[in-house]
């Protein structure tokens, strides 16, 4: 029909256009993609502060991919969708990810039931980055706010949550943080734990805890299979819990990480980020998840689990569909970085970090079609970090 880059289960690209000397970063390390299926990381942020950008004196071919496509597709709506998905054995991957479209069997086409959601206007030029109403806990909907210093364009009054599909877990606020857990009964906060920076509780792994956001007076309940995981210690298998202490020097209250990505079909609406009197970037949220029913089927989830894992299976569970690794640092959540970590990178995010100094380098995109629909076959496991855009 259009452009779209979009995979599914089955892992395909249906790519429509062309790019000639999109500029790339070329990371000189070999370990700069981390431990990740991947060459590099693909941007899909803002050009604001982009280092590219920047870097080639804001020259015509260095803007970001993403905004390439919308500049080159000036006629049609300038957003990209996505959804995290879990399967029972953890080996599959799934989910959806789309440029310009909504997915058919995500959405009810008919109703467009995504562009009814509330429009959810992103905070600032940094981030995606959104204001929180408050969430549901313990059966009761706390509205409790933090100050937080580094943040000026949150008010005292007002919570906030970063969008961040490469983060494992969710980061939020302590005292919350030891609302859910130490009520559960064995919980022992772990000062190290892997993927951690800050620590995290240590449960068993048949813990059920009931967690919501609420986001423009809609409610997004969190499955309580995704409210613990299953980490390595040392090849001691056990159970943690997904949310994890927001660092002391956040902007932000909440970073939403992969367990919230598993609950949500989420629609970012890239808008103009340089113009504020013109459309601003958004976002819109559909929840996936009935509350009621992931209760009662939590047990027999959290069982097959524990059985997944005792029989040695070599993936967690609750792997997601589209990052199924830590892949990048977890501080790239409050920083503002647009680069590829390498010159071949196909893997979508909103951040392109490299860990060396990297090196501009022009890449003729002719032929860039079969190239990218090439690597993405080959990608079996993909980090898709939809991050903080810095």
């Amino acid at each position: 029909m259009f452009k779209a880059l979009h995979y599914t289960a089955a892992i395909y690209v249906r790519i429509q256009f062309q790019f000639r000397d999109q500029r790339l970063l070329n990371a000189l390390v070999s370990d700069s993609t981390r431990t990740g299926f991947w060459d590099g990381i693909l941007g899909l942020g803002s050009p604001y502060k982009s280092v590219i950008l920047s870097t080639m004196n804001y020259a015509n071919n260095s803007f970001p991919f993403l905004d390439n496509v919308f500049s080159a597709f000036k006629n049609d709506s300038n957003y990209f969708t996505l959804h995290e998905s879990r399967f029972a054995n953890g080996t599959t991957s799934g989910g959806n990810f789309a440029i310009g479209e909504t997915s058919l069997t995500l959405v009810d086409v008919a109703n467009n039931n995504i562009s009814a959601m509330p429009t959810l206007p992103v905070i600032g030029h940094a981030a995606w980055q959104i204001s929180l109403d408050g969430v549901r806990f313990d059966e009761e909907l706390k509205t409790e706010h933090l100050t937080l210093s580094g943040s000026p364009t949150v008010s005292a009054n007002a919570s906030s949550a970063i969008f961040d599909t490469g983060y494992r877990y969710v980061l939020a606020p302590k005292e919350l943080v030891d609302a859910i857990y130490h009520r559960v009964p064995n919980a022992t906060f772990q000062t190290s734990v892997p993927g951690m920076s800050t620590g995290g509780y240590g449960v068993p792994c048949d813990t059920k805890v009931n967690f919501t956001f609420v986001f423009g007076g809609k409610e997004y309940p969190i499955h309580p299979y995704d409210m613990i995981d299953r980490v390595d210690f040392n090849s001691n298998i056990k159970c943690v819990g997904t949310f994890v202490y927001t660092r002391e020097n956040a902007t932000a209250n909440f970073t939403l990480g992969n367990p919230f990505f598993r609950n949500v079909y989420a629609k970012f609406n890239f808008g103009n980020w340089s113009n504020a009197e013109q459309d601003l970037p958004s976002v819109q949220l559909l929840s996936t998840t009935n509350a009621t029913q992931a209760w009662l089927e939590t047990d027999a989830m959290n069982r097959a689990r524990a059985y997944s894992s005792n029989t040695g299976s070599a993936t967690s569970t609750s792997a997601n569909a589209t990052n199924t690794t830590n892949s990048m640092n977890t501080n790239a959540s409050s920083t503002n970085t647009d680069t590829a970590t390498s010159s071949n990178s196909t893997s979508p995010t909103n951040t392109d970090t490299s860990s060396s100094t990297p090196s501009t380098t022009a890449s003729n995109a002719t032929g860039n079609a079969n190239f990218i629909a090439a690597r993405w076959q080959a990608i079996r496991r993909t980090a898709l970090e939809v991050l903080a855009l810095p």
